[in-house]
């Protein structure tokens, strides 16, 4: 029932994906962390920093990981899966019947997805106010490495947005890094710190460094490659030699792929734009139903480049070559956090490791923060294609996201209720609007 009850949980996560990988850090954390109890704050900084600074999609490394504390291997290859099913269902139905649906299908999940960006902000400004609550007698410092990395990373969304709201375009081209970038360089950084500050090793929680549990996750990456080898070879007896040479292509994808969805977009098209679907379907089709519908942008993209190919060759093609890619990408995302969460559990007990997660959580709150801003501005571009005009389109959605803040410390109400109003709000006003 445990592992019934996680893969609801998954499936409902995969289901409000809006905004990208990092924005759902704090999605997770609150399912899995405040409200269920699956993980302990600890354990999930450890999925948190594992799944940032290995490539593959962000939310099914974390599913992946949360799904093998519950029920190990089996439990960490389902839910991977799971995180990634609803939003890869919803898109392959849109492009399978997009000579029907057309562009209406897009518009009107575009337009609910404002809505649930909202309250997905919402959780950000939560999960950000609340790490700096808890960071005790180091909250100074870790407010300025929020605010360092925020610098890093999003200035230029931050000019950008500050000038639509005072009915200004501006479009600065500032320095910037991206998310990895932030993260590597945090790395060495925090690294440097904690080898001058010579910490003594800290107390071991027994789960952490058992060689059996160690092990175990080893195994678990090792049933991950595996079940991508199989999904390979499924490919290939459905579409021939072009379907398995697809799918290899879209595991070595995932291994490339560091930054999250907006990444692969780039990787995707050196990957498969040409020998496998035309730059007309993959940027007038692929990509903005990928962006519309919720869930990690790598597994619906995987599917629906597998569909498209597929369907050169038949409808049972197009459905396995479409399963398969989600799968391939699930799993190859799944082994590379399982195998290296079994190296970081071998270590875990030193001092320079379990210090590591106190120091980068603020770091991921200013990628956060940038996230925020990105989700907005995102906002803005679906607004102006409904019509509206750039600055009353972000002061709505700083309204929206006001009033569900105000609402949400008033009235103690399922998360489903904010996702479902928030999109129904943002779907009736662009609507009409549009």
């Amino acid at each position: 029932m445990s592992l019934l009850r996680h893969l609801a949980s998954m499936l409902k996560l995969g289901s409000i994906g809006f905004g990208g990988g990092s924005a759902m850090i704090p999605v997770f954390e609150k399912e899995l962390v405040q409200d269920r109890r699956v993980l302990d704050e600890e354990t999930f900084i450890r999925h948190t920093v594992i799944a940032n600074v290995t490539p593959g999609g962000l939310p099914t490394k974390l599913a992946a990981l949360s799904g093998f504390t519950v029920a190990g291997t089996p439990g960490s290859v389902l839910s991977s899966v799971a995180a990634g099913l609803p939003g890869t269902l919803l898109a392959v139905t849109i492009i399978a019947f997009f000579g029907v649906l057309g562009g209406d299908a897009i518009r009107w999940v575009e337009y609910a997805a404002v809505g649930v960006s909202a309250f997905i902000i919402l959780l950000l400004a939560k999960y950000i106010a609340k790490v700096w609550r808890v960071s005790g007698t180091a909250r100074t410092l870790t407010i300025a490495i929020t605010l360092a990395t925020f610098a890093a990373s999003g200035l230029n969304q931050f000019v950008e947005v500050l000038g639509l709201l005072v009915g200004q375009e501006w479009s600065p081209t500032l320095p910037r890094m991206d998310a990895i970038q932030v993260i590597l360089v945090a790395l060495a950084l925090i690294g440097v710190v904690i080898v001058l500050r010579r910490p003594t090793p800290l107390p071991l929680p027994p789960s952490l460094g058992d060689p059996a549990r160690v092990r175990r996750h080893l195994v678990g990456g090792a049933v991950f490659t595996a079940l991508t080898g199989v999904a390979i070879g499924m490919s290939g007896l459905v579409a021939g030699r072009d379907g398995a040479e697809l799918m290899a292509l879209i595991a070595l994808s995932m291994l490339a792929t560091f930054g999250g969805g907006p990444a692969y977009i780039a990787v995707a098209d050196g990957f498969f734009v040409g020998p496998f679907v035309t730059s007309e379907v993959f940027y007038g089709q692929l990509v903005p139903v990928g962006n519309a519908t919720p869930g990690p942008l790598i597994t619906k993209l995987a599917a629906l480049v597998g569909f498209s190919h597929g369907m050169e060759v038949s409808v049972l093609a197009g459905v396995v070559l479409a399963a398969s890619g989600l799968v391939v990408a699930a799993t190859v995302s799944g082994a590379v956090a399982m195998f290296v969460m079994g190296g970081y559990e071998k270590v875990a007990g030193r001092g320079y490791m379990r210090r590591l997660q106190t120091y980068i959580v603020p770091v991921i709150c200013g990628l956060l923060i940038t996230t925020a801003l990105s989700m907005t501005l995102a906002a803005v571009a679906i607004g102006g294609r409904a019509g509206v005009a750039a600055t009353p389109m972000v002061w709505a959605m700083a309204a929206l996201v006001g009033v569900m803040v105000a609402v949400h410390a008033r009235v103690n109400l399922p998360d489903v209720v904010f996702i479902l109003a928030g999109g129904a709000i943002s779907v009736a006003a662009l609507g009409l609007v549009g």
